[in-house]
């Protein structure tokens, strides 16, 4: 199911559009009703204008301040990062002409990473040990590289600007709407400037993905390397990491039993942030290997034009991309093959398609993911017509519509659980068809590595890795408190274990599987999922509260009131 909690547009944009939503909680709750009160109050409109100004800069200032403090975040300083590592990004800000900024390392296994600040003077970079692990020096340069790039182009202010746009709008919209019964002529202005508003805010999403473009070119220019960047996106945005360092591991151990040295080979689960930062030479560290895409540990074309396809063929993945702030990988690995061929390199990750032809049904999908809005319009009609002329009465069949549609649409898209055992590589490379909509029933097993949100304290969903990859776990129940409530007492506790879940794999774009059920393969603990039996509930609830309003010409407010008096009665026995 599309909603916008699903919706995550690149690996890079996980960390960084999740803070931006923490932020967007506090300062955008404040603003709706700082706004909300100002119109109610009567008041011009230059004073909410002057009122939104005050929250986005207030926001600028301090989101800085409060992300330091949410996330667990380990600051690292000059030496402490290897001095390999530190003499380049010496290098590399003074190619920028910016400040070295503040590093920081989130201890978790989902490989993320993102920066943020008020100027390129006080810009943070932070990655997870997850994204130290799985990546080579060599990419982990280029992926610090990108963040980089973002602090010197002063994205920070940029985007800060152009997000500011879409609110003066939105006020625009507010305080126009009240004049729209004036006549045709405002009520034209008024929709007018709702148009303008959502339009801006796509040409506010196609910037920033045009910066992410501007970003990576200037990461392989600055490393002269596009095509570690081009590898770090295939495997983490793909999930196509496997556990190279296990091989890695045997590996060093039979080199040490030759040569009967008493000297103690590190554990894969020991390998950490710092020597993937140049702590340590990992030329003279045996076979160890960190740049694996298969199950050798090496790098696999053949596997990554697999996953590929999903963003060339689906038409979901141009959905997607209009509404996130990052371009498919699909044309970031081709605009980084065509930089690569200019520096006279041969592009380690160019995109082809293959033979296969996406035989999904994507007009269907579109149509039932939009279906209870549909029936609810419906619905408002009829009882415009048949009911009161747009009285309170037709917001009764309304609801009905709604209820209908929310049945129906949830019953098609929880095809029943019969999957059978997958991996990562296999799901990613194989379901091409697959969508928010279109789910694909699986069984998986595996050990969570880490957090959805690494570093955050109430993040819910979980991280799964298996012997070809990684992916997301969403976990999600009838109420957000019951996820808030699993993020902060009970999602930590999985972390380390090997689990396996039953659910349904989806890609929105990127790939991810809605838990049904997830067990640990010591029986120590468990859970269960009840979002789509809530979502069942919810529809009929909807389709009996709306159909009995219609019946009984039920003005809907007290529809609403009564079903909360029955609901309080019955808690009340």
């Amino acid at each position: 199911m599309d909603t916008p909690r699903e919706k995550s547009g690149h690996w890079l944009e996980s960390l960084a559009v999740r803070s931006a939503i923490v932020m967007a909680l506090l300062f955008g709750l404040m603003f709706a009703v700082g706004i909300g009160l100002l119109w109610y109050l009567n008041q011009p409109m230059w004073i909410a204008l002057l009122f939104g100004f005050v929250v986005v800069f207030g926001q600028y200032l301090v989101s800085p301040w409060i992300l330091d403090r949410l996330f667990q975040i380990n600051w690292a300083r000059g030496a402490q990062m290897g001095a390999e590592f530190d003499l380049w990004l010496t290098n590399a800000c003074i190619g920028l002409k910016i400040e070295k900024p503040r590093l920081g390392i989130i201890e978790d296994g989902n490989p993320n990473a993102f920066t943020y600040g008020r100027t390129r003077r006080d810009a943070r970079v932070v990655v997870t040990s997850g994204l130290l692990e799985m990546l080579s020096p060599a990419e982990v340069r280029a992926v610090v590289a990108h963040e980089l790039e973002h602090v010197a182009h002063r994205d920070f202010i940029v985007m800060t600007v152009a997000q500011s746009i879409p609110l003066v709008l939105y006020i625009f919209y507010v305080w126009t709407r009240e004049r729209a019964r004036d006549g045709l002529g405002a009520l034209a202005v008024s929709l007018g400037a709702y148009a303008v508003y959502i339009a801006s805010q796509f040409i506010v999403l196609s910037l920033s993905r045009v910066r992410e473009f501007f970003a990576d070119e200037g990461a392989g220019d600055l490393t002269r390397d596009p095509n570690s960047l081009a590898t770090a996106l295939v495997k983490i945005s793909y999930g196509l990491a496997p556990r190279s360092e296990q091989v890695a591991y045997e590996a060093a151990l039979a080199e040490q039993k030759d040569k009967k040295s008493k000297t103690q080979v590190a554990k894969p689960r020991d390998l950490g942030a710092a020597r993937a930062l140049g702590i340590c030479n990992l030329d003279n560290a045996g076979t160890f290997a960190m740049s694996a895409a298969d199950a050798s540990g090496a790098f696999s074309p053949a596997l990554m034009q697999r996953a590929v396809q999903w963003d060339l063929k689906n038409p979901w993945a141009k959905w997607y991309e209009l509404n996130s702030t990052h371009p498919l990988t699909a044309r970031r690995l081709g605009a980084l093959s065509a930089q690569a061929l200019r520096l006279g390199q041969t592009p380690a990750a160019a995109v082809r398609e293959d033979a296969r032809v996406y035989r999904g049904h994507f007009w269907g999908e579109f149509l039932l993911s939009a279906l209870p809005f549909l029936l609810a319009l419906a619905g408002y009609f009829g009882g415009f017509v048949l009911l009161d002329q747009g009285g309170a009465a037709s917001w009764s069949p309304a609801l009905a519509g709604y209820g209908i549609g929310l049945l129906l649409k949830t019953m098609l898209v929880y095809p029943p659980l019969q999957g059978r055992q997958r991996s990562v590589a296999d799901l990613v490379g194989e379901e091409l068809e697959a969508s928010g909509v279109h789910g694909v029933p699986c069984e998986i097993e595996g050990e969570i590595v880490g957090r959805g949100v690494p570093g955050l304290f109430w993040s819910k969903d979980l991280v799964l890795r298996d012997a070809s990859g990684f992916l997301t776990l969403q976990y999600r129940q009838p109420f957000l408190v019951l996820e808030l409530l699993f993020g902060v007492l009970r999602a930590q506790r999985f972390v380390g274990q090997n689990v396996r879940v039953k659910g349904w794999y989806r890609r929105a774009p990127v790939p991810y599987i809605e838990v049904e059920r997830l067990a640990s393969q010591n029986g120590s603990d468990g859970l269960r999922c009840y979002f789509r039996q809530g979502t069942l509930f919810w529809g009929v609830f909807l389709l009996a509260l709306g159909g009995w309003a219609t019946a009984t010409q039920t003005d809907i407010m007290s529809a609403l009131w009564n079903a909360f008096l029955f609901i309080a009665e019955l808690f009340g026995r």
